[in-house]
């Protein structure tokens, strides 16, 4: 996000010119989006994100979490896992079934 979009990682360093061929077409998502993020993530700003996404993104945020802490935190079991199987039926009440 450091160029102000979503963008490919470019390693430290690296020339950041033509960032819109390097941008990801967020405007093209349709699935249902549940952004679980931490309160003292030192690599993600909210605000940002938020205006490179679809509207209706449901925001959580969990106290305590840096950002690679939803991954593999201590206790993701508790504050990630189950809101992720929450979030399940907004997708797939949007879509046909498969069979």
């Amino acid at each position: 996000m450091r160029e102000g979009a979503f963008v490919k990682f470019q390693p430290h360093g690296a020339a950041t010119q033509d960032v819109g061929a390097k941008r990801y077409p967020t405007e093209t998502i349709k699935t249902p989006i549940v952004l679980i993020h931490g309160d003292r993530d030192s690599l993600f700003d909210l605000e940002p994100a938020l205006e490179h996404l679809p509207k209706g993104v449901k925001c959580v945020k969990l106290n305590g979490y840096e950002h690679l802490d939803v991954l593999w935190g201590r206790n993701v079991h508790v504050d990630v896992i189950p809101r992720v199987l929450d979030a399940l039926p907004l997708h797939l009440a949007i879509h046909e079934p498969l069979s």
